[in-house]
């Protein structure tokens, strides 16, 4: 039974899994992309306002912060302009995106000098507002779920966003990040245990 305020027991992440993801119009894509393949930068842009929460939403829980978040989005689309002549049109743009943007925040990480766990803005968490149908207590659970998952190492951190913010599924969330089916079912299987360890603790420290 769910009680209000508490993330569900088996999955701690993916009660806040946001409904601002874009439709995924196979269609409506691919002639979007071949516009912008042919030198239609407005189509481009398209593309970029139909995805731009998806890729910010990822990074920022990756990262942990929103100034990172907005580097790191802004270079996902460049990257993404930059190799869209070789994209082919038939393949899902959305899955395409989110391997550039992963790959965009494991290079960010990587510069930061013995920093794995995100750099979480506590200042942001501490200013954000419940939403009109949150209570005090959900806000609190979503700003400690975000501290925790900011504490996971690197590739648990990608894998659970993936997989439960952004609801890929295992084979999904293996081809973005370039591993197995395996290794992700695993680090999933650990973030979300540690999540748990993690949010229950904060909680006691609390009280």
């Amino acid at each position: 039974m769910a009680v209000a305020g508490v993330a569900p027991v088996g999955n701690p992440v993916a009660w806040m899994r946001g409904d601002s993801a874009p439709a995924r119009d196979p269609e409506s894509a691919q002639h979007l992309i071949a516009a912008a393949q042919s030198g239609d930068t407005a189509a481009f842009g398209r593309l970029v306002e139909l995805h731009q929460q998806q890729v910010f939403r990822t990074a920022r829980a990756i990262l942990g912060n929103d100034a990172d978040a907005q580097d790191a989005a802004q270079e996902a689309f460049l990257r993404a302009f930059r190799h869209l002549a070789s994209f082919d049109p038939k393949r899902d743009l959305a899955a395409w995106l989110y391997k550039l943007t992963v790959n965009v925040c494991r290079d960010m990480v990587r510069r930061r000098p013995g920093k794995e766990t995100a750099e979480i803005d506590t200042e942001v968490l501490a200013a954000s507002d419940p939403g009109p149908f949150e209570t005090a207590s959900l806000q609190e659970q979503r700003d400690l779920t975000r501290r925790a998952i900011a504490r996971l190492p690197y590739k648990e951190r990608a894998a659970i966003t993936l997989r439960d913010l952004e609801g890929l599924t295992t084979t999904e969330v293996a081809a973005a990040l370039g591993t197995t089916q395996a290794t992700v079912r695993s680090q999933v299987s650990a973030a979300r245990g540690k999540l748990r360890r993690y949010i229950l603790g904060d909680r006691r420290s609390q009280t």
